[in-house]
């Protein structure tokens, strides 16, 4: 089962190389922590193809309205 986070849900998450919804969440370093501050992006890693991405996760307050 994959984990959880209150920004997302890594169910919800597709791989960009093979497109598996097999992911999780990746540990961080601090250039991830850097870029989750600066940008919302999350480091996820796909259990299929182990690749390692980084994905836009829009903070729940932010709307258009």
């Amino acid at each position: 089962m994959a984990e959880t986070n209150s920004k997302a849900s890594a169910g919800q998450v597709r791989c960009p190389k093979c497109f598996s919804l097999d992911v999780r969440y990746s540990k961080r370093g601090m250039w991830d922590s850097l870029l989750d501050f600066l940008f919302h992006m999350e480091v996820f890693r796909c259990r299929s193809c182990r690749k390692r991405f980084h994905l836009y996760i829009p903070d729940e307050g932010e709307g258009g309205e």
